[in-house]
């Protein structure tokens, strides 16, 4: 699907039934869905773990640089989004089994840090889908579509619509939860491992 399709169906969930021929064009629904429809992807694509949007990376690690909290510093790649989490190749892990980190600005603040106690460091991460809608699938693209919508509605629909961007930001959640159902269902999961306190009750 296009970037001006799922422009035009997200203006159809505020009840504008004209349609715009490109984002640059000089309406006020154009010019809202051109503020807005990057944020609106990206914040969907950060939401989930989704089987299209994940890359895995090791990073480098920073030389010179001992964070006070952590043993070591990793400079994060400029397209990452949102980190996961940091894999050592177990694929199901307990919660106790997981490795904390944190993601900071280095002290020059032009650069993303994580932080972690990790010597070697490979994370889990989404990537922006920006030039490459078309291979978005339709359950990603109808939820896409609320929350673009509801991030629009004020600006369109003028403050009285508070409630209204409130209703799309619900059924925005709903569609999330349906297409991360499906997008999940591409593979056979492993059986979670049993906890340590699981264990010690049986």
């Amino acid at each position: 699907m296009t970037v001006v399709q799922i422009a035009n169906l997200a203006l159809r969930h505020l009840g504008v039934t004209i349609s715009i021929g490109a984002l640059a064009d000089f309406t006020k629904e154009a010019k809202a869905c051109n503020d807005w429809f990057d944020v609106a992807r990206d914040l969907v694509t950060s939401d989930r773990e989704w089987t299209f949007s994940t890359k895995r990376a090791e990073l480098t690690l920073v030389p010179g640089v001992t964070p006070q909290d952590y043993s070591y510093a990793y400079t994060v790649p400029s397209e990452v989004l949102h980190v996961f989490r940091i894999s050592d190749g177990v694929r199901v892990k307990t919660v106790e089994q997981s490795f904390p980190f944190r993601l900071e600005l280095n002290a020059a603040g032009e650069a993303r840090y994580l932080l972690t106690d990790n010597d070697v460091c490979t994370i889990v991460y989404s990537v922006s889908m920006g030039g490459r809608e078309a291979l978005l699938p339709a359950d990603f693209v109808i939820a896409f579509t609320y929350r673009l919508a509801s991030l629009m509605c004020v600006q369109l629909m003028g403050s009285g619509s508070v409630a209204q961007a409130e209703k799309l930001e619900a059924a925005y959640f709903r569609m999330l939860s349906r297409a991360g159902a499906r997008d999940m269902g591409q593979g056979q999961p492993d059986v979670p491992p049993v906890s340590e306190f699981e264990a010690a009750r049986l």
